[in-house]
């Protein structure tokens, strides 16, 4: 429409005021309540920025984590579950380098605040600030602007900033990140680099350090491929308000696709890959694995989803995490697995997903070897009920695996390496059932179970080859004080009633369990004994939303 005056759009200003309240017992049984109040904004700032903020926030209704048995040197990194850090996130996640998991990771979150839009240049401009306190105050800041090029080209620039009230060390990362396309958007080069610096007295060289990276692309056309390189420096390290696996890398990768995008014979589309990936430890300058990997995947006229992929490791790997001492290394034995999925047409009640790995050694003196049948079932008996579940089965057997740090005959320390099996079974069940218009009750149960049993132990030696050891041995039974039985369980059931537009009342029960020892049942039911004498977490919780507009007069 031309030619409209006088319009003057109404302000966006929106309060969202609750209350909660909760009781529950703890690990050691004892019963106690908490009570919560606090508020959401969120206003307009011209028609194309949007101010979030909230103050004294409380996400104790949120799902629970997916807590899994972690023997790897990595950190395992969760999923958002926070609405805050959920909604209007998309520019601050964009380079990688913000984990909102980290802003009041370990201590109470008293605020947050984040502004973000784009202007009508293509200018997109987001601030989030955040503060926690336990016993120091802690502040979290993000900044980050990102410029629309021509061809749907991007330049983008990120700053995290978190600062430690006391003997805490501050930390900055700063980064950039680019991807330019020619006009018919065929081909595109793309980088990123960004530093960070650790922020402590006295100042060390371990307390800075790079990482950057550069892909070059085909993008259009039945025939695709792209190329990458990238660097992590050895003191790399994000980690206190980004994530990272693990710094001093330096890995190389080209990736060729084949893709038919139109219907022929019985199939709607047909996309295929390979790919190469070659790494190193950049400091020092030492080859670390060369994997070669692929998988084709069609979609039937029947909606039916096929995909078969594998990965191989055709020479051994040196691995200088798994030790857990700087400096050593252990070779990684040759290895390979193969996957098949099968999904089924979710249009209709019910549908399939079905998945099968298998992994093994490639070595004739290692006996390693796993499998993984993962199995999911969804019903949709109604528009009001719907329930999926989730059945995976992962054993593993005669791996080979980091387990302890012992002191030598010098007091150093000894890498204890074991051989072991593991065996993992998790269960989900989420069920939806729409109750109203206006209510609904959500239920999620997952229990994840994983017990490692040793089977002999070795020590590492300083060519990476494990040799037989008198540090660590089994006892007369046959069984190790590092066996492991983990058990994760956790419910969420939830109501949820909108009592009025925009306002909501949500009752949840919670009900959690997380149990680790060294004696191991003999299957899955005597598990099941052996955990419903744990302890569990109980909570109940009622919170208490309301929507209140300011945008009308």
């Amino acid at each position: 429409m031309h030619g409209l005056t006088g319009i003057t759009p109404p302000s966006r200003l929106t309060l969202f005021p609750y209350v909660s309240a909760y009781i529950g017992n703890d690990e050691d049984g004892g019963v106690g309540t908490n009570f919560n109040g606090g508020v959401d904004l969120k206003a307009g700032i011209g028609e194309a920025f949007t101010l979030d903020m909230t103050l004294i926030p409380d996400f104790g209704q949120v799902v629970a984590d997916n807590l899994v048995l972690n023997l790897s040197p990595y950190e395992i990194r969760f999923d958002e579950n926070r609405p805050f850090f959920t909604e209007g996130i998309e520019l601050f996640n964009r380079s990688g380098l913000f984990y909102s998991r980290r802003v009041g990771e370990n201590q109470q979150l008293i605020n947050a605040t984040k502004v973000s839009g784009r202007t009508d240049s293509g200018l997109g401009i987001g601030f989030l600030q955040a503060i926690s306190a336990d016993e120091y105050l802690t502040s979290y800041t993000v900044a980050v602007l990102d410029q629309n090029l021509p061809n749907n080209g991007f330049v983008h620039g990120i700053s995290t900033l978190i600062m430690r009230e006391g003997e805490g060390s501050d930390a900055l990362v700063q980064g950039v990140q680019f991807q330019l396309k020619n006009p018919d958007n065929s081909y595109s080069i793309s980088g990123r680099g960004s530093y960070n610096s650790i922020i402590s007295e006295p100042e060390v060289a371990e307390n800075s350090g790079h990482s950057w990276g550069l892909t070059v692309s085909k993008l259009s056309g039945n025939f695709t491929f792209y190329g990458s390189h990238y660097v992590d420096s050895k003191f790399y390290n994000i980690n206190d308000l980004g994530y990272l696996r693990a710094p001093n890398n330096v890995g190389n990768t080209l990736a060729l696709s084949y893709k038919i995008v139109e219907p022929f014979g019985r199939f709607t589309r047909l996309r295929s890959n390979a790919s190469i990936s070659h790494s190193r430890l950049y400091d020092p300058n030492k080859f670390t694995s060369l994997t070669v990997s692929g998988n084709i995947n069609v979609l039937t006229n029947a909606f039916q989803f096929y995909m078969l992929s594998f990965e191989v490791s055709p020479v051994n790997a040196v691995d200088y995490f798994e030790p857990r001492i700087d400096g050593m290394f252990w070779n990684n034995p040759r290895w390979g697995y193969a996957d098949f999925m099968i999904s089924t047409d979710y249009r209709k009640k019910l549908a399939l997903d079905l998945n099968v790995m298998r992994a093994v050694s490639f070595e004739d003196s290692i006996k390693w070897n796993s499998i993984s049948v993962s199995f999911s079932p969804r019903f949709r008996f109604s528009d009001k009920l719907s329930l999926n579940y989730l059945f995976n089965l992962d054993p593993t057997w005669y791996q080979q695996g980091f387990a302890t740090l012992e002191a030598g005959v010098e007091d150093e320390d000894v890498s204890i390496f074991g051989e072991r099996n593991n065996r993992t079974i998790t269960q989900v069940l989420n069920l939806t059932y729409i109750l109203s218009n206006r209510a609904s009750i959500d239920a999620r149960v997952r229990h994840y179970w994983s017990e490692v049993e040793y089977l002999e132990f070795f020590e590492l030696g300083i060519d990476g080859n494990l040799y037989p050891t008198s540090l660590v041995s089994l006892n007369a039974d046959g069984t190790s004080e590092l066996d492991v039985n983990y058990n994760a369980w956790s419910v969420d059931l939830g109501l949820k009633w909108y009592f009025s537009p925009g306002s909501e009342l949500s009752v949840v029960w919670k009900n959690t369990l997380q149990s680790r020892g060294d004696l191991l049942p003999s299957n899955y039911f005597d598990n099941w004994e052996l955990m419903l004498e744990e302890q569990f977490v109980n909570s109940i919780s009622v919170k208490a939303l309301y929507y209140l507009d300011f945008k009308r007069k």
